[in-house]
C-alpha cells in the first residue's frame, strides 16, 4: 500500500497493509454496507483509514446519490506515534 505524498512511517503496529486479506474484507464491508457514519478507533499511520476513503471514493463515483447526504468518519487515536497527527493532516487535506 502506498501513502499519499508526504505521508510517513512511525509505529507500524496494526498496519493492515502487511494482511492482504484484512485489506479486502475492510473494502468489501464498506462496499456492501455503505456507512453513512464510520469510527475508526486507532488510526497510527492511516492505513485503514485510506483503505475506507478510497472504496468511499470509488462507491460515490459509481452512485453519486450515494454523497447526497454527508458521510462522517470520525477518527480517535491517542496519537503515540509523531506521523499519527502528520499523516492525518495529509489525509484531511488531500
Amino acid at each position: 500500500m502506498d501513502l499519499l505524498k508526504g505521508m510517513i512511517l512511525g509505529g507500524g503496529e496494526g498496519n493492515i497493509s502487511w494482511y492482504p486479506e484484512r485489506m479486502r474484507t475492510l473494502q468489501d464491508l464498506v462496499s456492501q454496507t455503505k456507512p453513512k457514519n464510520i469510527i475508526e478507533i486507532g488510526f497510527n499511520e492511516g492505513h485503514s483509514a485510506m483503505i475506507i476513503c478510497n472504496t468511499l471514493t470509488k462507491l460515490i463515483q459509481e452512485d453519486s446519490s450515494y454523497n447526497e447526504n454527508p458521510i462522517r468518519f470520525f477518527i480517535f487515536d491517542s496519537c503515540k506515534y509523531g506521523c499519527t497527527t502528520t499523516n492525518f493532516e495529509i489525509m484531511k487535506n488531500h
